[in-house]
């Protein structure tokens, strides 16, 4: 998987923080109360029982089943963690209790993925010389890298490389041999850029600075700059060069590569030389990433070689560093962002932000002892449903018998890494 897919969209949702609460106008609180999101219907249990399930398709299953996957114990079932060994774990006991074909590595349920987690050292930087008084750039609050190995590049010539995506005004790839060049990230059409990456664009450039005001506002470089997992691949491996290093920069990081003022430089514009020191370490995850396959032979001798697949992913996202309250998010997300995914990074207004104060306040004030802190992102819609739902469908396919049972094969796969690009469902195409 190329390296610059992660970057494909840089303008994706940033973890949310909770805005400190502040007095609204009375009028504005007076409609907040108004518009204040109620105590949720207690329609659904905060815990289940489990119960035997059937060969039929039911709802009950489908809640035994959910409960069990997204229960708290499996901790989010992020890739390479135990809640999600854990997850894969179940799946693979109920399709060896139903009978399937193990069709994973060596007899078993399960296709390992070599995944591997790369992060940057803290000691990495950039620093800039020639005019103006010496500047260290600082890794994980200046810039970030979307790079695959480590790199010292010293005394790089600095270039402003214009606005990504419009060819009009991106400078030519003559001008960038051995050169650091900054690029803006302000067009619509720049995600693609920057899936394609840059070693074909520009093959000489030393390496590659975004800046933009859309990723400062979405924590972009702290995102870039947590542990990034991924796929070690050797048979993708073209045993062609890279390219040129990637890195994702503040503005204001941006702004000190230049002794002009960023708005209004003109592309071309040379900037202070810039030595980069970029330090990476890249390890095994702890815990096994695992896809879990099988198979549901087809009765037919002249079709079961063709197969239908039916499958969803295992994994979610795991834990957040610190406990958020459970009330917040749901009073922001209904107000800020009501279309969910369609809504990814879109932050509030000032006016919106004092109905969300305001909604938080009127609610605690309703329920008071009432909060919610909870840490765990239990992924029961993403994608708990997919996955449960897949294991009904193939307890119901491996109970027919006979005629009943389908010609062609049924090939049930639930990848893991979804979360982290598609990494499983790309693993096991591959």
């Amino acid at each position: 998987m190329s390296r610059f897919a992660r970057i494909g969209a840089l303008t994706a949702a940033a973890a949310l923080a909770t805005a400190p609460l502040t007095l609204a106008p009375v009028a504005a609180r007076a409609q907040a109360a108004a518009d204040a999101v109620p105590a949720p219907a207690p329609a659904l249990p905060l815990k289940h029982a489990p119960q035997p399930t059937t060969a039929a398709i039911t709802a009950a299953d489908l809640m035994t089943r959910l409960y069990i996957f997204a229960d708290d114990s499996m901790m989010g079932r992020e890739a390479g963690t135990l809640g999600n060994v854990k997850g894969t774990d179940y799946i693979a006991s109920e399709v060896r209790r139903f009978g399937l074909k193990p069709a994973g590595e060596n007899g078993t349920y399960f296709q390992t993925l070599p995944f591997k987690t790369r992060s940057i050292d803290p000691t990495s930087a950039i620093a800039l010389g020639g005019t103006g008084a010496p500047a260290r750039l600082v890794a994980g609050t200046d810039w970030a890298a979307a790079s695959n190995k480590s790199v010292s590049l010293h005394d790089m010539p600095v270039v402003y490389g214009g606005t990504l995506g419009d060819s009009a005004s991106m400078i030519a790839a003559d001008q960038t041999a051995g050169k650091l060049v900054v690029f803006r990230f302000g067009n619509p059409r720049a995600a693609s850029v920057l899936r394609r990456g840059f070693g074909a664009l520009y093959p000489k450039a030393a390496a590659v600075a975004i800046f933009g005001e859309v990723l400062d506002q979405n924590r972009v470089v702290s995102r870039f700059a947590r542990p990034q997992q991924f796929v070690d691949d050797p048979s993708k491996s073209t045993g062609q060069p890279d390219g040129p290093t990637t890195l994702i920069v503040t503005a204001t990081a941006a702004g000190q590569m230049f002794t002009a003022p960023l708005e209004g430089l003109a592309p071309g514009t040379p900037g202070r030389p810039a030595t980069l020191d970029l330090k990476l370490s890249i390890v095994p995850v702890p815990f096994p990433a695992r896809n879990v396959v099988a198979i549901l032979p087809g009765r037919d001798p002249a079709l079961a070689g063709e197969y239908v697949a039916i499958g969803g992913h295992n994994d979610h996202i795991g834990m957040t560093a610190r406990a958020v309250d459970h009330d917040s998010i749901r009073i922001f997300n209904h107000l800020v962002r009501p279309e969910g995914a369609e809504d990814q990074g879109k932050e509030a207004t000032p006016e919106q932000q004092a109905r969300v104060n305001a909604m938080l306040a009127d609610y605690r004030k309703a329920h008071p002892g009432s909060m919610r802190a909870d840490s765990i992102s239990n992924g029961a819609d993403d994608d708990g449903s997919g996955s449960v739902s897949v294991l009904e469908v193939a307890e119901k396919f491996a109970s027919l018998k006979g005629d009943a049972r389908p010609r062609r094969s049924i090939l049930f796969v639930w990848h893991v890494g979804e979360e982290k690009g598609l990494l499983g469902s790309e693993y096991y195409t591959d």
